[in-house]
């Protein structure tokens, strides 16, 4: 506070030379310096900061710390508040702080008479010193979560799995992976967010796992191994020519409702069979009834109907021998083929129409082949996407990152109320609402293909209200390499066939 400072305490500098002697001290000036007090300075050569308390500079309390980057020699930039809570209400002074561990943290200290101090005399009356950790890091981290996917119960990797990121606060997907059994999945992370992973695949708990940046102050890669509980659920039996189960699997149906009500969000495929005494036609028909029988026996305890769906295959897909190799009767292989399986969905989107592969010895696999994809429905008028239509539109970024390379075909429709021309109109603006979703979840344009039609493409009849609701709608198709992998509510055979082996279609069923 010498005469001829700018205000009450100011902060000056001075320079030593070699030879130990001191320069006169001079006044760092008006932009470190005000009308009232600077003290307790302290720079850090390392990072090129000076730090000092003000009760000049706007502020939390009385004397704050401030920092303020530069050197002597290339001038300093505007002072800045450290904040809270090295800052408090009360005096903040005596700033230090020591080089930085391998971890990127300085130990500091400062002075203070905040409230909570030692001192018996009065809550803000004496200074008490107090320590702080200091943690630095790169203004840009690079950050990323790797790891695997295994069974909970065996350790063994998984095959097939989709992985997911999310981003916890909006629950909105920045990335999808589809790996194999033993391959690491890895996503770019931002520093500062809260993450999930979540990982889906049938007949599997859906599982999510946390990852936060937060605490990141180093480039790091977080090691996040995910590991999925898996549903085996037991078939359910039935008498000769009967549709109701037998008492000997009332306890595999019980099971089964368990299950659909602890994981609500998970679907089951009902898939029915017969053994090979009747017709083709009344096998079918005899597996359709007995399909029909369980889902109304899901629905009369609870399991909403629309978390179920039916496949029957009469007598085409026996997992054991209707006779044995002398072409005599074999009742117990018979009974076997007698039944309904089970298969926990990630959700009904994920339900498949399959192939059945017949071998050698008269037994069949089941092969999953369908993908679809949802229709997303506007409404009376309007273009803007319903909570219910972003859900379905977050579902099918999950499919088109599954396929690189794909393109994502949108085409948009309206009901016959209104011109024909403002149809035209509302279908392209509908379609382009579409589009402008995608893009903000990350597809690129040269992905995304639109076109709109209008009222000219119905999918139900105008006359009703119901069906006019139908036909507010935009329709998907996904394309690779000039073929179609998938389309909106339709069936998409595979192409694979396995030389050799007889292939029976299924039709598909509503």
């Amino acid at each position: 506070n010498i005469k001829g400072g700018m205000g009450k305490y100011d902060i000056y500098y001075a320079s030593i030379e070699n030879d130990g002697s001191v320069s006169d001290p001079i006044n760092m000036g008006a932009q470190i310096n005000t009308l009232d007090d600077e003290v307790t300075p302290f720079y850090d050569p390392v990072a090129g900061n000076l730090y000092f308390s003000s009760s000049g500079h706007i502020g939390i309390g009385e004397l704050d710390v401030f920092k303020v980057k530069g050197s002597i020699s290339e001038g300093f930039e505007e002072p800045e508040n450290i904040g809270y809570p090295l800052n408090s209400c009360a005096d903040d002074y005596y700033f230090a702080n020591t080089d930085s561990n391998d971890k990127g943290e300085k130990l500091g200290f400062l002075s203070s008479n905040r409230a909570g101090g030692l001192s018996e005399e009065g809550e803000t009356c004496c200074d008490d010193i107090y320590s702080f950790t200091w943690r630095t890091r790169p203004s840009v981290l690079n950050l990323g979560v790797a790891g695997y996917v295994y069974n909970e119960e065996t350790k063994e990797p998984i095959d097939d799995v989709l992985v997911e990121l999310l981003l916890a606060e909006y629950d909105s997907l920045k990335g999808s992976q589809k790996i194999s059994a033993g391959q690491k999945f890895f996503f770019d992370l931002k520093q500062d967010n809260n993450y999930y992973l979540k990982a889906s695949k049938n007949n599997y708990v859906p599982t999510k796992v946390s990852v936060s940046t937060y605490d990141k102050v180093t480039h790091d890669t977080v090691q996040a191994d995910i590991y999925m509980k898996e549903i085996i659920l037991p078939p359910v039996y039935y008498g000769f020519s009967k549709k109701d189960v037998m008492k000997s699997s009332y306890d595999a149906l019980e099971n089964l409702i368990n299950v659909m009500k602890e994981y609500p969000s998970m679907a089951v495929q009902i898939s029915s069979h017969t053994d090979n005494v009747g017709s083709d036609d009344f096998n079918m028909k005899l597996s359709q009834k007995r399909a029909n029988a369980v889902k109304s026996h899901l629905i009369k305890n609870n399991v909403d109907a629309s978390r179920i769906v039916e496949q029957y295959y009469g007598e085409s897909a026996p997992v054991a021998q209707n006779a044995l190799a002398d072409g005599s009767d074999n009742p117990e292989g018979r009974q076997q083929n007698r039944r309904s399986e089970f298969n926990m969905l990630t959700s009904v989107e994920s339900i498949i129409v399959d192939r059945v592969i017949r071998s050698e010895d008269g037994t069949t696999k089941i092969m999953a082949t369908k993908i679809i994809l949802p229709i997303v429905y506007f409404g009376f008028d309007r273009f803007d996407l319903t909570p219910v239509a972003k859900e379905k539109l977050e579902e099918m970024m999950a499919v088109v990152n599954q396929y690189p390379g794909s393109i994502i075909e949108v085409n948009a429709h309206t009901d016959s109320q209104g011109s024909s021309e403002y149809n035209q109109k509302l279908s392209k603006k509908r379609a382009e609402s579409v589009m402008e979703y995608f893009n903000e979840k990350g597809l690129r344009d040269d992905v995304i293909q639109g076109s709109w039609e209008g009222e000219e493409n119905p999918l139900k009849s105008n006359e009703s209200i119901e069906g006019r609701a139908k036909n507010r709608r935009a329709e998907f198709r996904l394309m690779k390499n000039g073929k179609l992998i998938s389309v909106s509510g339709e069936k998409i055979e595979a192409e694979e066939v396995i030389e050799g082996e007889d292939f029976l279609e299924e039709e598909e069923v509503d």
